[in-house]
């Protein structure tokens, strides 16, 4: 006769539970994002999830940035096994600023106080200061410097990416816990 705690149960004075499901991600970076795969499956026990969706074998988390739980219990001792939690992240830029020279101010002409002005060197455009600015008349000011664009990557906090490369939208980050 097989183990029943082979069948992901376990027993309790006669009675008995089900085990916590155990999920692994299912999803390809270009199909089935979001699917996790209950392998310990066991057609005997009755999965609950508290949000996503479940499908057979598969637990759905249904969107990105989002968690789903799911728990199971068997008919006959209807008491949720553990909670097991499965997360999904959609890739993500960050940034950031590198100056290259101190902060600027340049003047130029403009048709009026409303109308953006345009002045010579990094600033570009600027617009019309009032009395109470350093200046009156038209400004073009600026931090001079770039933006550095990066993809920002969860691993070191246990997220694992599912999916070709992450600079290219095709998959996501998920955890399991």
């Amino acid at each position: 006769m097989p183990s029943l705690a082979l069948m992901g149960a376990s027993g309790s004075g006669g009675k008995i539970t089900a085990g916590i499901p155990t999920l692994s991600y299912a999803g390809s970076g270009t199909s089935n994002n979001g699917n996790f795969t209950i392998t310990n499956f066991n057609v005997n026990f009755s999965y609950t999830p508290t949000s996503g969706s479940i499908a057979g074998n598969t637990f759905t988390v249904t969107s990105a940035g989002t968690s789903g739980t799911l728990v199971a219990k068997t008919a006959k001792v209807p008491i949720n096994s553990s909670t097991v939690t499965a997360s999904r992240l959609a890739a993500a830029q960050g940034r950031y600023w590198t100056q290259t020279a101190p902060f600027a101010c340049h003047g130029c002409a403009s048709p009026g106080h409303q109308a953006p002005c345009c002045a010579p060197g990094p600033c570009g455009c600027g617009t019309f200061h009032a009395t109470g600015f350093p200046y009156s008349g038209f400004w073009a000011c600026c931090d001079q410097g770039y933006w550095t664009y990066y993809w920002v990557n969860y691993g070191s906090s246990g997220w694992t990416w599912g999916g070709s490369d992450y600079t290219n939208g095709q998959g996501e980050w998920w955890k399991i816990t």
